[in-house]
Formats: C-alpha cells, structure tokens, sequence
C-alpha cells in the first residue's frame, strides 16, 4: 500500500469525504465539484482510494494545474492499496482504510462518480450542528440518457429534465415513500456519520458476503441504529448521477441479496439488533478497544484476502453470480435481441422467459451471442432448423418430427400434429408450443401458426395439406366474419386488437 500524495493540514478538517475506484471510473468531475463548496477548503478533507495499483494521469494532471495556480490540491490524501488483479474488490475494506487515514469528525462516504452542489459539505455540517446523534443518508437523483456521456459538466436543470427516472417536485420520488425506502432510495449514495460513533460499532463488515458490487455503507447505518443513532435523509441535498457503462454493476459479481441488489446479510441486521461487525477490522478494532488512534494502513488489509478473495474463489463458490444487466434492443425472425454491452445475445422466442444472469441458461445451444447486433442477425441467417428439432426432441420425449414445411416444422406430440412458424414473433410462451387446443388459441397469428388435428384418424398427409392450404387462403378461409370453418369456434373479427 502506498500514500502517493498527501496534503497535510493545519488544523482538523471538520468532514472527512472518503471517495473510492476499483480501476472503473473513467472521470473524475466530483473532484471539480468538491473544490466548489460554499465552506472554506479546510473545513473538509478528500481521501482518495484506489483498491489496485491504477494512477489515473487525470488525477496527477488535476493536482499540478491546482498547484501551478496557487490553490489547495483536489484530494487531502491519495492512497493506492497495491491489491493484485487476481482478487475481487471489496468495498468495505476500503471504507475501513478511509476511516483510519481520516482526521475529520464527520465521515462522509459517497458515490465517487457523483455530481453535487456548492452546497453539499455546508449540509452536512449544518445537520449534525442540529443533532448529532445522526447517522445522515442523502438519496441520489439519477438520468439514464445518453447524451451525457461521456461526461460533458450537465447543469443540475438538465439532469432533473429527459431522461430522468426518480425526480419530482423537487425531490426525489424514493422521500415520497414511506413504506419500501429499502428499495427506493439510494442507500449507497451518501452516508454521513460521526469518526467516533463508526469506530465504536467496529467499522465495517468485511464478511466475504460484501465482496463485489452487494455491498454498501447501509450495513454501518443498521448497525448504527442498533446502537442508538436516528437514520435520516436530507430532504433537501442530494447527489446526481448520470448514465455511463457499468452504471448497474454489469458484469460484477454478486453476493447474497434479496432480488433487488439489497445485501441479505445487512438486512438481518435490522431484525437481529447486531451492533458489531461479523469480520471486524484489526486496526478498527485496536482503535476501538485501546482507545488509541493509528493510522497505521499497511496492516488494515488481513494477507489471508489474499487466498480468500480470489476470482477463482468467487467463480466456484455458489454464494455468488456474474451481474448482467441486458437491453433488449429489438427482435429478428423469431428472437429476441439484448445487449449486455461486451456481448449481443438472440434469445428464441419460443423458449419463453430466459434467465441469462444463470450460466446453465446462458449456454443454452439455442442462445447465440456475437459482439455485435449485425453479427448477431448473421448467425441468425445461417442458425440450422436442425437445431430446433433436436431441442423439441430433448425437450418432448414422445415429440415425432414430420418435416419441413416452408419455413415451419411440422410435429406429431400425443398422436396429434402441430405446425410451428421458425420465424414468429408471437410464440414466446412454452405453453404455445407444449399444449395448442382450440381453447388456448387466444389470437388470429396463433391460429395462422398452429393447427391441432384433434383427432388420430387424420392422415400425415391431410395434416399437411390443411396446413398448406390455409397459408395460402388464411383471410378467405380462417376469419370470415371472425369464425373458423374447421372447429365453428367463434374468434375476435378483424377489426379486433390482438
């Protein structure tokens, strides 16, 4: 671990602002709006800490141009923990460094990609003048357009305008509600609490149920409750965030949670009234229990994360999973198309729902992948129908191939026969394709797609036939005046939505 740059102070700054990179972030603007602040620099104190061995050139470009002009550098304290590439990030390890490097009363652990305003640190201070028995959360208003990346300074008005999700009346819409704040408001934006009261409940958890991107200074703020402290969000001060690859923690791996990326292991807290740490900080703990302050960082990191937090460790283990956040971006001949950002995935429609976070389906034979959508559609052109036999085959052990038809496969599943378009963009349920009765053909484009011969005394051949026969004469033959000639069922007329 080494301190590659430190600005020592004076006097105590009153805030501590604890700013973190794992070798993501592409920008560094939060630095031009700390140095903004309606409070004097000295008042506040940025620690910088980089969890790998990057030195961002921006950073050092930042420092030299403050100090070619005679100001106060952008960051107190630059720390780069040296942690080799082979093992995964851990949040909470970096938080307890902060702790430890920081001199400040108040300790504000926020998003370091974050926009504020001048007067974000003045919030801070001002409230817990009001009270200190706090421990302060301040949500986060966040805009998925775009146009804002890469960063290009948007003013505040812009951020809250198009393509903003969680905004209103001048708030954001998660200090509405009072009934589910776990998962509408931002709990890993901004949390604010005094050095002292963090030191006293052990610092952060470092269980290796935080490694990865499931983890948050929430699990300090349950725990602070326990002991006493009020959790409160400023209903004013917020921090604004803007789209960028990544934002979700695509493609991070992922602890236990509850479905929403809410830790499961911070949340028994709340029930089980813990105060204290699962895996406490050995520094944390020795300033805890001595009552004497260190600020010795080299030995915060335990050596056995160094086995134990591996990503050989983390691929095997069956706590967690590869996050993938995928858009779909369209559809062609039959498949859905999602974009998971390093790859394009054409997911048939015809298997319904396709969990593709779950490796198993994921590698499903049927699911292609390329690096880009017009590669993608390639594949789709070249992808055999064989495929698709040997799937209903393994998929309906008593399911008899017929033949080809056009571009649909003909099917014999419990002596009845079943025509399914390869194409179609509307048998997207397993049920459409397992079980089609008169009952469950709920729209005209099933009834052109499949034909069940309900009984077994129908030959291959008429099967075939009707088949043919209705794709050239569908509107004469199947929708006049909304009836079926073959079942004298009664269906939507054409003027009907389907």
């Amino acid at each position: 671990m080494k301190v590659i740059f430190e600005h020592n102070k004076s006097d105590s700054p009153t805030v501590s602002i604890i700013l973190l990179d794992w070798n993501c972030r592409e920008s560094f603007h939060i630095f031009n709006y700390l140095q903004n602040q309606t409070v004097p620099r000295e008042q506040y104190e940025i620690i910088w800490i980089e969890y790998y061995n990057r030195h961002p050139a921006e950073i050092e470009k930042m420092l030299k141009e403050g100090e070619e002009a005679g100001k106060l550098p952008i960051v107190d304290k630059w720390i780069v923990m040296e942690m080799p590439d082979s093992l995964y990030y851990h949040k909470h390890l970096m938080y307890n460094i902060g702790i430890v490097a920081s001199k400040g009363k108040i300790i504000t652990i926020c998003d370091s990609d974050g926009i504020v305003k001048p007067s974000f640190v003045e919030s801070i201070i001002k409230s817990f003048k009001e009270d200190s028995n706090i421990v302060l959360h301040m949500d986060e208003v966040r805009n998925k357009d775009r146009r804002f990346y890469p960063f290009n300074y948007p003013s505040i008005e812009e951020i809250t305008g198009g393509g903003c999700i969680n905004y209103k009346d001048g708030k954001t819409t998660g200090l509405f509600d009072t009934k589910d704040i776990v998962h509408t408001r931002n709990y890993g934006s901004c949390m604010c609490a005094l050095r002292e009261d963090l030191i006293n409940i052990g610092g952060a958890d470092e269980h290796i149920d935080y490694l990865g991107h499931v983890c948050g200074p929430y699990e300090m703020t349950y725990r602070l409750v326990n002991a006493g402290k009020k959790e409160v969000w400023h209903q004013e001060e917020f921090l604004y965030h803007v789209w960028h690859p990544g934002t979700d923690g695509d493609n991070n791996y992922i602890g236990p949670h509850d479905g929403h990326n809410m830790s499961t292991t911070a949340l028994d807290v709340r029930h089980n009234r813990r105060v204290f740490p699962l895996v406490e900080n050995e520094v944390v703990k020795s300033i805890r229990i001595n009552q004497c302050d260190t600020h010795e960082l080299d030995k915060t990191i335990d050596p056995a994360y160094f086995h134990d937090w591996t990503h050989e460790i983390m691929a095997k283990s069956s706590k967690f999973k590869k996050l993938y956040h995928l858009e779909l971006t369209g559809s062609y001949k039959g498949y859905n198309l999602l974009n998971g950002h390093k790859l394009f995935y054409a997911v048939p429609q015809i298997l319904g729902p396709m969990d593709l976070t779950n490796e198993e389906q994921r590698n499903h034979p049927m699911i292609l992948s390329a690096e880009t959508q017009e590669e993608l559609e390639k594949k789709i052109d070249q992808f055999s129908p064989q495929v698709l036999k040997s799937y209903f085959r393994e998929r309906y052990k008593n399911t008899c191939f017929v033949r080809n038809v056009a571009e649909e496969l003909v099917f014999r599943l419990h002596g009845r026969y079943m025509a399914i378009q390869l194409s179609t963009a509307s048998l997207n349920k397993e049920n459409n394709v397992s079980v089609l009765d008169h009952q469950s053909i709920s729209n005209r484009f099933l009834i052109k797609l499949a034909l069940l011969i309900k009984s077994n005394r129908y030959t291959r051949r008429l099967a075939l036939g009707v088949k043919w026969l209705l794709s050239i004469c569908y509107r004469k033959l199947l929708l006049k005046k909304g009836r079926c000639f073959f079942c004298s069922q009664t269906y939507g007329s054409r003027n009907d939505s389907t």
